[in-house]
């Protein structure tokens, strides 16, 4: 990184910004990395395109979750993926017949880490509404 940084400091930021994208690659738990990447490319003077403000914003999501892992679940569920995994996983738990219960199974586990993140998102939320009380004890009987 120390190369992408002399490149940097000579104002030579399309330089900088491959050696940075290099050192990313190399080690994404570089510190700074995820700032650098996006400084680098703010300085390039380049129009943005629809890519980079995707990979400035995966940037920006991957520096916030080096300092906070537990926001990974949380960007899991701004994709799209998350959306059809849990989906899927709801169709599962429809499903009567073996073969659909099995299909669904390999697709869901096909899907990766964004399953597990929808799984667990779907289990927490079965986890609090179990835990919510069923009637409010401020109300009376005939309310409820």
């Amino acid at each position: 990184m120390a190369k992408a940084d002399a490149l940097f400091e000579k104002g030579k930021f399309e330089k900088a910004l491959r050696e940075y994208r290099k050192a990313e690659e190399f080690d994404p738990t570089l510190e700074g990395i995820y700032d650098k990447l996006n400084q680098a490319h703010d300085r390039t003077g380049r129009k943005w395109k629809m890519e980079d403000f995707a990979e400035s914003v995966a940037w920006t999501m991957e520096h916030q979750a080096q300092g906070n892992p537990p926001i990974r679940q949380l960007h899991a569920q701004l994709s799209p993926e998350w959306q059809r995994a849990s989906e899927l996983a709801f169709r599962i738990l429809a499903s009567q017949g073996k073969e659909e219960i099995g299909a669904g199974i390999e697709e869901l586990v096909g899907m990766g880490e964004i399953a597990t993140r929808a799984l667990i998102g779907i289990l927490m939320d079965l986890k609090n509404k179990s835990l919510e009380p069923e009637t409010a004890p401020d109300k009376p009987e005939a309310e409820r």
